[in-house]
């Protein structure tokens, strides 16, 4: 099932993203910043290697993260070619029986955002869905959400791993804004 984002992913047909910030990786270092940044099992060893380059509106380096132990797994990660950020991920592996609740898998979604990221986040929807949870955040600025700086963290319900995320959106429309006060108070 497609999470729809309304009105808040019109930004995705931008030409040009405005949240991509820094100058030219190598593919090397996309291989480096992408192990550093997927949430790894205890247990497994993990190796990297670049397998492609992905065209688009963001061009990013293809890594392969391979996890190999008593257990395999394999995550897909693109990493921005301008600025190395990590735009996407997924990780390929049979899930087990739910022993997670939505709660701590919210939790664990957070402490991964709040990790990886200086700006602020928060949960605006989620839905569970093949033994997963899969939460959409929005960026959080003086208070204000920022519904267009929206990233994707999915939570396996088996063990809380974060087996995907998706930040297009995030990268797309982040940008400094200046945001004024509102007109009205709550009660009015």
């Amino acid at each position: 099932t497609l999470i729809y984002d309304g009105p808040f992913s019109d930004h995705l047909e931008r030409k040009t993203p405005l949240g991509l910030t820094g100058s030219s990786i190598t593919g090397n270092e996309a291989v480096r910043r992408a192990l550093a940044f997927v949430d790894r099992r205890n247990g497994l060893t993990y190796t990297a290697k670049q397998v492609g380059v992905t065209r688009g509106r963001i061009p990013s380096y293809r890594v392969e993260v391979m996890g190999r132990g008593q257990a395999t797994e394999t995550t897909y990660v693109d990493v921005s070619q301008r600025g190395g950020h990590v735009i996407q991920y997924m990780t390929v592996r049979s899930l087990g029986a739910q022993r997670v609740d939505v709660d701590r898998a919210r939790k664990k979604a957070e402490d991964f955002l709040a990790a990886r990221f200086k700006d602020k986040f928060t949960a605006t929807y989620y839905l569970v869905q093949n033994k997963q949870v899969i939460f959409t955040f929005a960026g959080l600025q003086g208070g204000v959400v920022v519904y267009p700086d929206q990233v994707k963290v999915a939570v396996a319900l088996d063990n809380n791993q974060v087996v995907g995320f998706e930040a297009q959106g995030y990268y797309m429309e982040h940008h400094p804004r200046t945001i004024p006060p509102p007109a009205l108070t709550a009660d009015q």
